[in-house]
């Protein structure tokens, strides 16, 4: 009587992972994200025509915005790694969605400060 071995048995046909539709949500999630942050650019004239403020003022509410992100990736990816990517997730787009919700109202320079470089 011989033992059945891993290395007797034919390789099987390996199927499809479902891990890859995790990858390929996640890359989607992210492209998204980082098309909405960076889109800044694309409503700076706009902002400078509707509002009148001036270019350095107005580009200060990406300046404080990019400030900001970089000590908060360390801080949310702390929280994920402690609450998992699904809670994290809907925190973070619940707040990116506010504040553009916000930046919809914006009428002082410092809405826009407060909509966009704070809470986006």
């Amino acid at each position: 009587m011989t033992n059945p071995s891993v290395y007797d048995q034919p390789p099987q046909k390996p199927g499809f992972h479902y891990g890859y539709i995790i990858i390929a949500a996640a890359f989607v999630v992210s492209a998204t994200v980082e098309g909405l942050l960076y889109s800044f650019g694309v409503f700076f004239k706009p902002l400078l025509e509707e509002f009148g403020w001036t270019r350095s003022a107005t580009a200060g509410a990406f300046t404080l915005c990019s400030f900001l992100h970089i000590p908060g990736v360390f801080i949310v990816g702390k929280l994920t790694d402690r609450f998992g990517s699904r809670p994290m997730l809907g925190f973070c787009g619940f707040f990116l969605g506010l504040g553009y919700l916000l930046m919809s109202r914006i009428h002082t320079v410092w809405d826009l400060y407060l909509s966009y470089g704070v809470i986006v």
